[in-house]
């Protein structure tokens, strides 16, 4: 459980014991690398790894030649320079995902739209000749750096705003933009109660409830519609009670979309290649440590992370301080314009045939949505929907009509 005293550690105390922590994870008799993206989290993991030990580590990016707006390989680069690493850029075209994409969809113990991306940097490790990495993994949930929250208090404070409005006014925005995200999100939160929980979930969620039954009317009937389990939920909901809201909103995030996502993708897609994959900022020491903050102290003010960029001093220049943050996200939405146009109307067709209670026109609409408007519509949620139905053909798996 995390701690519920507060403590307002210095910046060269949080430094040391992220320092430390870094130094704890590096202890390894097999070949050790480090993902390396250019970000904040990944860039501090790496000056972190060269101040503590002096070693000169193996750093690897992952990097798209044909999608450049993709590539961070100019940041990850310098951080590498300015730590005397051993860097290795290795390049995905569409071709080759295309090509590796049934093994990472056989890699998968359970369906996960997120895993493709950590099988790929896992893929491209084990081509390296490493069998430990560590992960920048971590930083976004104790340090603020997801929209999250800065989006569920401005939600919070929406719902309040328009609690007049409810229901009438969700009826109205789920009729007509069934498939726009912010607006059916909008709909989902009038037609909430009000709370914390609600609104993170909300701000999370793939689809709307309005979504959900338009695609599975009858599973919504049967209680598939929260997306949660009962004692998961109420274990999410005892979490956050009596905490800040930026406090609960990092707990949701620890539990929630980290615990029940990006971690088991680690283990399962690491271990897929025989990678161990490892995580300093989830260290027990430092993250007791981190938590211990005021959540307004933690937490992004104007500038996302800022606690923790301050703690780092001078280490992190100042290009990978000043850019937006980007995360590691693959040309999901050129590569299904693209190489994988013909492949994901396929898994649609598979996840209709394997659940009968899914509307599959409902699915093709969405899809067809998607080639229209991609910006607008987002690739997310027709991948979801290939990869569910992908992995449901594969393990020959229905859901009962």
């Amino acid at each position: 459980m995390p701690p519920t005293e507060k403590d307002d550690v210095s910046p060269a105390a949080l430094q040391e014991s992220f320092f430390s922590a870094v130094r704890r994870h590096l202890v390894s008799d097999a070949p050790l690398g480090l993902f390396l993206s250019g970000g904040i989290d990944s860039s501090a993991v790496v000056i972190a790894a060269a101040k503590s030990t002096g070693l000169r580590a193996k750093t690897l990016t992952v990097v798209f030649p044909e999608d450049s707006e993709y590539s961070e390989a100019q940041f990850a680069a310098a951080i590498a320079r300015k730590a005397g690493t051993d860097h290795t850029e290795v390049p995905v075209t569409a071709g080759e995902m295309l090509r590796m994409l049934p093994k990472a969809l056989d890699a998968m113990d359970q369906p996960t739209g997120n895993g493709i991306n950590t099988y790929i940097v896992a893929r491209a490790a084990r081509q390296a000749g490493l069998k430990v990495a560590l992960s920048g993994l971590g930083g976004d949930e104790l340090f603020g750096g997801y929209a999250s929250f800065a989006e569920v208090p401005q939600l919070l404070r929406l719902r309040r705003l328009l609690a007049a409005l409810r229901r009438p006014g969700a009826n109205l925005l789920g009729a007509y933009w069934p498939f726009i995200t912010k607006q059916a999100k909008l709909a989902d939160l009038l037609d909430a109660p009000l709370g914390v929980l609600f609104s993170y979930l909300t701000s999370r969620r793939v689809f709307t409830s309005r979504q959900i039954r338009k695609i599975a009317p009858r599973l919504v009937q049967q209680g598939w519609e929260s997306g949660l389990d009962a004692s998961f939920y109420r274990l999410l909901g005892k979490a956050g009670e009596g905490r800040a809201v930026q406090d609960a909103i990092g707990l949701f995030e620890l539990r929630n979309y980290m615990g029940q996502t990006l971690l088991r993708d680690s283990d399962v897609m690491g271990m897929a290649h025989g990678l161990e994959i490892r995580i300093p900022f989830l260290d027990s020491d430092f993250s007791s440590v981190a938590l211990m903050l005021e959540a307004g102290v933690r937490t992004p003010r104007s500038r996302t992370k800022w606690r923790f960029i301050e703690a780092m001093g001078n280490h992190l220049p100042g290009d990978i301080l000043r850019r937006p943050k980007q995360g590691f996200t693959l040309p999901f939405k050129d590569w299904m314009l693209g190489e994988l146009k013909d492949e994901v109307p396929r898994g649609l067709r598979a996840l209709g045939a394997s659940c009968p209670a899914i509307q599959q026109e409902v699915l093709f609409r969405l899809w067809d949505s998607f080639i229209a408007q991609p910006e607008r519509i987002g690739w997310y949620r027709p991948w979801t929907l290939f990869v569910l139905g992908s992995y449901l053909s594969k393990h020959r798996l229905e859901v009962p009509p």
